[in-house]
This record gives structure tokens, sequence and C-alpha cells, in this order.
């Protein structure tokens, strides 16, 4: 039983070791530009996992269309006769 302690006590303070020097070596320069934007995509990933984005319908607002309609009558050229 102290035997299977021990090794459950040695595993946890070696998991927590390697976890902090890993924590701690991404910190550096070198490690953050080699490694910096997998970590990112594997956060967006998580959060886009965890919460995916609501699907976005889009409805034009009526006013602007009435806008638009009318900027382009009035942009639109109109037949003259040319003697």
């Amino acid at each position: 039983m102290r035997r299977v302690r021990l090794l459950v006590f040695l595993f946890l303070f070696s998991l927590g070791f390697a976890t902090t020097g890993a924590a701690l070596a991404y910190q550096t320069p070198y490690v953050q530009d080699r490694l910096g934007w997998r970590v990112a995509e594997w956060r967006a990933r998580i959060k886009y996992a965890l919460s995916p984005p609501e699907e976005v319908v889009f409805t034009p607002d009526p006013t602007l269309a009435a806008m638009v309609q009318a900027t382009l009558a009035a942009l639109t050229p109109t037949p003259t006769v040319t003697p």
C-alpha cells in the first residue's frame, strides 16, 4: 500500500513539474513564435466547439434599401434625342 502511494505521489509530482516546465518554456520568445498560432487555433476550436456562433441571417434595412433604389434611379441615364 505504501509503495502505491509513493508511485501516485511521484506521478502527480512529475506531472505538475512537467506542466510547470512547459508553461515556463512557452513564455520564451522562440517557443512562443513557433507555437503561438497553434495554441490560438486550438483555443478557437475549443471555444467554437463549446459555444458555436449562431447562424446570422441577413435582412436588409428597408430604409437603406429605399435609399439605394433612389440613388440608383437618380444615376440611371435617360435617353435623350440628339439632333
